[in-house]
């Protein structure tokens, strides 16, 4: 996987980063590979609340944002998970945007912001359940 994942425990939620290069035709299997390392951790520190922040380079194409999307949603344990992502690169934030909403749609909680203290303002304004 081209991508490093590293985690910080925080008070309230895990904290993600995400950083490495978007290979052309790789996008949603380096993705999947890395949102189920994330939703491993938080199932084994049983905490629901997710804050990620991407450092991705590169383009999202909005067929691969959305095969990642449907890869997650597919997991109803996934579900449970509250998400907040942050995506440095503004070319593939849009993409993220219009992912985030089909994830909407198919029963994640999940927002897009440009910003990491907005994404955590919203994280905030949820309690973890502890049932992942």
């Amino acid at each position: 996987m081209p991508y490093a994942v590293s985690m910080i425990e925080q008070n309230h939620y895990l904290k993600f980063v995400i950083s490495g290069d978007r290979r052309p035709g790789q996008q949603a299997k380096d993705s999947i590979d890395a949102w189920t390392q994330i939703f491993d951790t938080c199932r084994a520190m049983d905490n629901n609340l997710i804050l990620v922040i991407f450092k991705l380079s590169g383009s999202l194409p909005v067929m691969e944002a959305f095969k990642i999307v449907e890869h997650v949603a597919k997991n109803t344990l996934n579900r449970q998970c509250v998400i907040a992502l942050v995506d440095l690169n503004e070319v593939s934030r849009k993409d993220n945007r219009l992912g985030a909403t089909v994830a909407a749609n198919r029963g994640l909680t999940i927002r897009v912001f440009d910003n990491e203290p907005a994404a955590e303002e919203w994280l905030k304004t949820f309690n973890s359940n502890h049932e992942i």
